[in-house]
C-alpha cells in the first residue's frame, strides 16, 4: 500500500540509505551539509518538520519530494509557499507514478507551489499536470574584458562578437543615487525595513527580510556570497548579493540577488555600477544577472547588460489567495532572481 505524507524524524536514515543507492556514497556524503542547511535549518520551519513529502510502500520509504518553505508576497499579502527542490524515487520503485503523487501532495499542502531551474523530467510532469508555466527566467550579461571574446562559451559569443566590431554599446548615463555603498557580512533590521517598504509593489516575491537573507546567503555552506547595502540617511535604499566564480572559459561575476524600490532607477544604477566595479577589481570577464521584473530588467539594460538566452525554467501555482484573472499572463511585477529557490547551486 502506498502512502504519501510529511517527513518524520525517523525517516532520515531510510532517506540517506535511498540516496546512497541512487547516488553512491561519495555524492551522498557531499549532500549532507546542503541537506541540513536547506531543509532542516530553514527559518520558515519555526520548530516544525522539514517540508518534505515522503512516499512509503508498506511503511518503507520509497521516494521523496523536498521543498524549500518561504513566505510569498502577492501584492503585499503574504502566504506560505514552497519552492520545489529535490525529487528522488528509489531505483526499484521508478515508473510507478510516485512523482505525480508527490507533486500533487506538495500542491495540496502549500499556499503556493513554485519551481525554478526545473529538470527535464520535472518540466514534463508540470506540463502533464497543466500547471501555469511562466517561461524561463530572463538572463542578462555584460562583457567586461577584451579577452572575453576568446574566453567565453558559445552561449555568450554573439554578444561578445560585437565587442570585436568596435566594443559594445555603453549603458545609458543613469542618474546615480545619493548615499554610500556599505559592505556587509550579515544583514540587519535595515534589510527587513527595506523589504517591508517595497513588498507591496510586487505581484510575486519571496520575503527578503534579514532572517531569510542571512540564512540564504550568510549561512549557506561554503558561504561564497558577498553583499552590500546602499545606505541613505541610515536606512537601506537597496541591497545586492553577488559572487565571483572561475569557470572553464574565464571568470564571471554573478549578481545573485538584489532588492530596491523598482521605480528607484537611481538606486539600481548606483548598485549595478558598484557591482560592476567589484567585478572589474576581480578581473572578471563578464557580469551576469537574472531578473523577471520589467523595471529591474530596464535597469540592467541601462547598465549595459544585454538579454541572453536562459535555461532557468519557472513554474508557479498560487493557491493561498485570490488572484486577478490575468495574474499569470505577465511577470512584469514579479521579482524573481537567480538566488530564489536553490537556482544558484
Amino acid at each position: 500500500m502506498v502512502d504519501i505524507s510529511r517527513y518524520r524524524a525517523d525517516d532520515r536514515s531510510a532517506i540517506e540509505a535511498m540516496q546512497r543507492r541512487a547516488f553512491g556514497d561519495a555524492r551522498t556524503e557531499a549532500l549532507q551539509a546542503r541537506w541540513s542547511w536547506l531543509y532542516e535549518s530553514n527559518p520558515q520551519l519555526a520548530g516544525g518538520a522539514p517540508f518534505i513529502w515522503v512516499a512509503r510502500v508498506d511503511g518503507q520509504v520509497a521516494g521523496l519530494f523536498a521543498t524549500i518553505p518561504v513566505r510569498l508576497s502577492v501584492f503585499g499579502t503574504e502566504i506560505d509557499a514552497n519552492w520545489g527542490s529535490d525529487v528522488l524515487v528509489a531505483p526499484e520503485q521508478q515508473g510507478k507514478g510516485f512523482g505525480d503523487a508527490l507533486f500533487r501532495a506538495w500542491d495540496s499542502g502549500t499556499g503556493a507551489a513554485i519551481g525554478l531551474s526545473l529538470t527535464d523530467a520535472s518540466h514534463r510532469l508540470f506540463q502533464k499536470l497543466k500547471w501555469p508555466y511562466i517561461g524561463t527566467l530572463p538572463r542578462f550579461a555584460k562583457p567586461l574584458s577584451p579577452g572575453a571574446i576568446t574566453k567565453f562559451t558559445r552561449t555568450e559569443r554573439p554578444l561578445l562578437e560585437r565587442m570585436a566590431l568596435g566594443w559594445r554599446r555603453r549603458g545609458h548615463a543613469s542618474r546615480r543615487a545619493a548615499g554610500t555603498m556599505e559592505r556587509i557580512t550579515r544583514f540587519d533590521d535595515r534589510a527587513t525595513r527595506l523589504w517591508e517598504r517595497v513588498a507591496p509593489t510586487f505581484a510575486f516575491a519571496a520575503r527578503r527580510d534579514a532572517t531569510y537573507l542571512n540564512w540564504r546567503y550568510a549561512d549557506a555552506p561554503g558561504a561564497p556570497y558577498l553583499a552590500a547595502l546602499l545606505v541613505q540617511g541610515g536606512e537601506a535604499a537597496g541591497l545586492v548579493v553577488y559572487r565571483h566564480v572561475d569557470e572553464d572559459a574565464g571568470r564571471a561575476t554573478i549578481l545573485v540577488d538584489f532588492l530596491a524600490d523598482p521605480s528607484a532607477t537611481d538606486v539600481m544604477a548606483t548598485m549595478l555600477a558598484w557591482v560592476e566595479g567589484e567585478a572589474r577589481a576581480k578581473n572578471a570577464d563578464v557580469l551576469r544577472a537574472f531578473a523577471s521584473h520589467a523595471q529591474f530588467q530596464a535597469a540592467l539594460r541601462d547598465a549595459g547588460l544585454d538579454d541572453r538566452p536562459s535555461t532557468l525554467r519557472f513554474v508557479a501555482k498560487v493557491n493561498g489567495c485570490a488572484l486577478p484573472p490575468d495574474y499569470y499572463a505577465s511577470t512584469d511585477r514579479w521579482h524573481v532572481t537567480r538566488g530564489d529557490s536553490d537556482g544558484d547551486r
